[in-house]
């Protein structure tokens, strides 16, 4: 098993845009999934949290899942 690298506070590069963030970052799933990723305020705002409310509101229409529509 291989370890994880910590996150940490000191920033680093949004696994979106490329640029730089600061402190801890964002979480940036839906978009992204692995463990290391993170993303600055600007990809957070306007792409990550936008595609989780996306993701809730197809939940919404079909909350049982694929299978039951």
């Amino acid at each position: 098993m291989t370890k994880r690298k910590p996150i940490t506070p000191n920033g680093g590069t949004c696994s979106l845009c490329g640029g730089p963030y600061t402190g801890y970052g964002h979480n940036p799933q839906p978009l992204r999934h692995a463990y290391e990723d993170r993303c600055c305020d600007t990809c957070n705002t306007t792409r990550v949290i936008p595609a989780r409310w996306a993701n809730y509101a197809k939940w919404l229409e079909n909350p049982d899942g694929p299978q039951a529509a």
